[in-house]
């Protein structure tokens, strides 16, 4: 994602503002700091739009569904879908093979939007070379 905003952003300042900017995004609605389900209703998409989301959501479900997370509790549910309730992350186990698809999917569509951006956006940049080194060569 970074290599794509460098590539769109070609300017140290811009892609570094941006980047930052898409680093607060990603915090923001990853749902690790905020969970998803308390999130406002306005604000829901943010979480499926978020790239990291899908990578919580892929590896909590691996996680928390594996044997070892399913001793019972005294609720009459299973350690580890407890904990993925307490976290708003409540999926079923087919989601796991749904977050390595959007995952590979948010890869593929960075990687593309990269290349495409170093096609197209090329940017008409002087080299400046000092008399020295000019002499020196």
């Amino acid at each position: 994602m970074f290599r794509f905003i460098a590539s769109v952003f070609q300017t140290v300042v811009a892609a570094t503002t941006v980047g930052s900017i898409a680093i607060l995004f990603l915090l923001s609605f990853g749902g690790f700091i905020i969970p998803h389900t308390s999130m406002p209703a306005w604000l829901k998409w943010g979480f499926w739009v978020c790239p990291l989301s899908y990578g919580e959501i892929g590896l909590a479900v691996n996680e928390f569904h594996s044997p070892r997370w399913n001793k019972m509790t005294s609720t009459n549910t299973t350690i580890g879908l407890q904990t993925l309730e307490s976290r708003g992350l409540d999926f079923e186990e087919y989601y796991y093979w749904i977050s390595l698809g959007a995952m590979f999917g948010f890869a593929l569509l960075f990687n593309v939007g990269f290349v495409l951006a170093l096609s197209y956006f090329k940017d008409n940049f002087i080299f400046l070379i000092s008399q020295v080194n000019f002499e020196h060569r």
